[in-house]
């Protein structure tokens, strides 16, 4: 099988492209066997994306798709590395509070130095990540200070728990975990900086209260409707909302519309919104992603708004400072 596999490569077009990969993204395969396999992958997932390419080359602001870091995982091997089922009907705090403002037609956090450098959680789930993103910018619209908070301190000592028919959903770390509940922790413990708390740690929880500590008062659940979403992020600051993000693999640019499934599982950070104009109005969420910046646009992805595409609307929680 190598032998053939070898022998497929040295003719093939796309062992050029495999070889400036390997260069790029300096994989380590054990065995021949594995760099076998490894290439195969890439060559199915290099047809994937031509074919979604060929698919929206003809919308000006679509999305785009490359060759990535995760080119030589399979849709279901980056799924189970990355993409963890969430149970969304779980109990959540209470629903956001009605508003009759008037709020702009775009948003971005980040004009407003309320969203902090791109994470790459690697094996880590992704929980904590999101969870300080989004206490860090909700406290900086509400008190115009930017904390830098540990996420270290949510991975050694946030266990809180959500019940979901009769069973216990806790945060545990790199293994798994809610926003919700890091939530919940934040509004009864407080966060340390991160200089304070840094990372790595070693999975016990040495967090005394004493120094830095930043309070939060609530948190709360967004409502679906995408006018509560918006009057969240006005008010609040940046928000986390569960998404479906197995199709997004391979995103490059553009705004995402995209097939997309409706199965939450990724957390992700609403830090704006924003549109733009050819034949007509094309509304998006602008949302950080955790998988590095060299992922997506900078590590930010372009979410068609509307639709409630790839279930960005069905798990939406926001913390108030």
């Amino acid at each position: 099988m190598v032998l053939a596999v070898s022998a497929f490569a040295v003719i093939s077009p796309v062992y050029d492209e495999w070889e400036k990969w390997k260069n790029e993204y300096k994989p380590n395969y054990l065995t021949s066997e594995e760099h076998a396999k490894r290439f195969m992958v890439f060559a199915q997932n290099r047809h994937r994306v031509l074919e979604l390419n060929k698919k929206y080359a003809d919308q000006p602001d679509g999305p785009r798709f490359a060759l990535n870091k995760f080119a030589d995982l399979s849709p279901e091997e980056f799924a189970s590395r990355y993409l963890h089922e969430i149970q969304t009907d779980i109990p959540r705090g209470q629903s956001a509070p009605a508003s009759n403002k008037d709020y702009p037609k775009k948003k971005d956090w980040r004009d407003e130095g309320a969203v902090g450098p791109v994470w790459n959680q690697g094996m880590c789930s992704v929980w904590p990540y999101a969870s300080i993103d989004s206490m860090e910018g909700a406290y900086k619209a509400a008190h115009n200070i930017f904390p830098k908070l540990s996420i270290q301190q949510l991975i050694d000592c946030d266990h809180d728990c959500s019940m979901y028919m009769g069973q216990k959903r806790c945060n545990q770390g790199c293994t798994g975990g809610l926003p919700t509940n890091a939530f919940s922790y934040a509004v009864r413990e407080g966060i340390t900086t991160e200089d304070e708390y840094p990372q790595p740690g070693n999975g016990t929880c040495h967090y005394t209260h004493s120094g830095t500590v930043y309070k939060f008062k609530s948190w709360f659940q967004v409502d679906k409707d995408e006018d509560k979403m918006v009057a969240a992020i006005n008010d609040q600051g940046p928000i986390t909302v569960g998404v479906d993000a197995e199709a997004w693999q391979f995103y490059s640019s553009g705004i995402f519309n995209a097939n997309c499934g409706t199965t939450i599982n990724h957390v992700a950070l609403i830090v704006g919104y924003d549109s733009v104009v050819t034949d007509k109005e094309v509304k998006f969420w602008i949302i950080k992603n955790t998988w590095g910046d060299v992922w997506g646009e900078n590590g930010y992805i372009r979410l068609i708004r509307g639709s409630n595409k790839c279930a960005v609307n069905d798990f939406v929680n926001a913390i108030v400072a």
